[in-house]
């Protein structure tokens, strides 16, 4: 398990190692898109590894962004999406 402060250190990461799922946390510092940049830039490059957003409060009628395995600000929910993440790599 690694853990980055910012997109270009997640990307690095990403460049140099292998990640079964990655979370975001969709607010960094002042940015409130941080994530789904984050997201945008890993998938020029990387299609498949997945990602779920965590967020303070969600807007239903946005869903899930593209490219996003998952997004939810309840705990219960990111477990739930880790696991099926988890168990659809397994296959």
């Amino acid at each position: 398990m690694d853990f980055a402060k910012s997109t270009e250190d997640a990307l690095e990461k990403l460049r140099n190692g292998r990640y079964d799922v990655v979370f975001s946390d969709m607010v960094r510092g002042n940015d409130g898109t941080a994530g789904l940049t984050f997201l945008e830039k890993l998938r020029e490059r990387d299609k498949t590894t997945p990602v779920i957003l965590y967020i303070g409060v969600i807007n239903p009628d946005k869903g899930v962004p593209a490219g996003a395995f998952g997004i939810t600000n309840r705990p219960d929910e990111l477990l739930y999406l880790t696991m099926d993440a988890l168990e659809r790599k397994m296959y």
